[in-house]
């Protein structure tokens, strides 16, 4: 079959297309001939794969087959053919997913993005119907089978790459091993991927479009020890990444992790936040930055009712990891109070509030108990070394 002038302006739309997403996905900038962001094996072969892509015969070939199962239920899978299969067959899953999946969500190209990614799993859906589409001029029952080719795609290739069902491929700004590698003999070198990636996380788009790169960036700056980038730290204090926004607690949040859903990853036992995964391990020049953020929560940040922040309860975890006693975490709460007297009344009873919690001995168990750390036990609720009141 001859390719249509309208597919012949598809595969060129494609090809621009792919063109920027190898811009925005692949490439985080440079710094003259030192430093290249995201110039890696496994970048540069998506780059490749989006390209061979675009070169590839249109109409794609390949065969939809269906079979009954079980009782009226039936399957359907697509067999690649000629140069739609070598192409698959050239490139992993991995590659393929970074490369294909942005167009699963496009106007234009999804359904052959979707056909190469199926045929290549050998993924079958759960319909009678053999998907007939041709080309962007023949579409056959491509707007019907649509969202169900595209849904059970997503799944199978989180499935094959082990990832959960909140998984997408996302746009890399900086490769870690090559920021770890590159800052490892040239601080100057360091110095400037800090700031660049303090930069990156500035934007606030990418709190809500790239959870996975803010993730990746601040393990980056936790990796390269930057005590430097503290107040980056402090700005995405409360950020869940697995939710793309600052944590907020859901029924249940406060319970056991080992009841309800397994492993289930909102619980606030689980839910990895830079208060608890990284700032404690930065040590004590951080405590400054931490408690004037404590300082200035809003509202439903210190709630602990549900959608509320939960923040004394973080509080109280971040002083326990950091390795501080009970005393210890008041005193130094006192002490930035002394340090500064411009406090307002709404900062001082932000810091009251966790004062209280660590006296009190909130938002814990006796878990702490079966540490073998004298500092840690002294936390549980059971023990007997709460400080006093102030």
């Amino acid at each position: 079959m001859e390719e249509t002038a309208v597919d012949a302006s598809l595969v060129l739309s494609l090809r621009r297309m792919l063109s920027l997403i190898v811009a925005l996905t692949l490439s985080g900038g440079a710094w003259g001939e030192e430093v290249t962001v995201g110039n890696t094996a496994f970048q540069r072969r998506v780059e490749e794969a989006l390209k061979d892509f675009a070169a590839l015969p249109r109409p794609l070939e390949y065969i939809a087959k269906s079979r009954e199962i079980d009782m009226g239920d039936h399957v359907s899978w697509l067999e690649l053919r000629g140069e739609t299969r070598r192409f698959a067959e050239k490139y992993d899953v991995r590659v393929l997913a970074y490369a294909l999946w942005p167009m699963m969500d496009a106007k234009k190209g999804d359904a052959d993005a979707v056909i190469v990614m199926f045929g290549k799993i050998k993924q079958y859906d759960a319909s009678p119907d053999k998907l007939t589409y041709r080309s962007y001029a023949d579409q056959g029952n491509w707007a019907r089978l649509r969202d169900s080719y595209i849904d059970a795609c997503k799944i199978a290739y989180r499935q094959a790459l082990g990832q959960p069902d909140w998984w997408y491929p996302h746009p890399v700004l900086f490769d870690r091993d090559t920021v770890l590698a590159d800052s490892a003999s040239n601080a100057a070198v360091r110095s400037r991927y800090i700031a660049e990636m303090q930069k990156a996380l500035v934007d606030p788009k990418i709190r809500a479009e790239n959870p996975l790169e803010v993730s990746s960036i601040l393990m980056t700056l936790f990796a390269l020890n930057a005590t430097e980038a503290a107040e980056t730290f402090v700005d995405y204090m409360f950020y869940d990444w697995r939710a793309a926004h600052d944590y907020r607690l859901l029924e249940g949040d406060f319970g056991s992790p080992t009841n309800g859903l397994p492993g289930r990853p909102h619980s606030f036992y689980q839910v990895q936040v830079p208060c608890t995964l990284y700032l404690p391990r930065l040590g004590e020049s951080c405590v400054p930055f931490v408690i004037k953020r404590f300082a200035d929560g809003t509202p439903e940040e210190r709630s602990v009712e549900i959608g509320g922040g939960a923040l004394p309860a973080f509080a109280v975890y971040y002083f326990v990891l950091l390795h501080y006693t009970e005393a210890k975490a008041v005193d130094a709460i006192t002490a930035y109070e002394h340090l500064h007297p411009e406090l307002s009344a709404r900062q001082l009873d932000a810091l009251n509030e966790i004062v209280v919690a660590i006296e009190k001995k909130k938002y814990r168990s006796d878990r702490f108990l079966l540490s073998d750390d004298t500092v840690t036990r002294g936390w549980a609720p059971s023990a007997t070394n709460s400080p006093s009141a102030r």
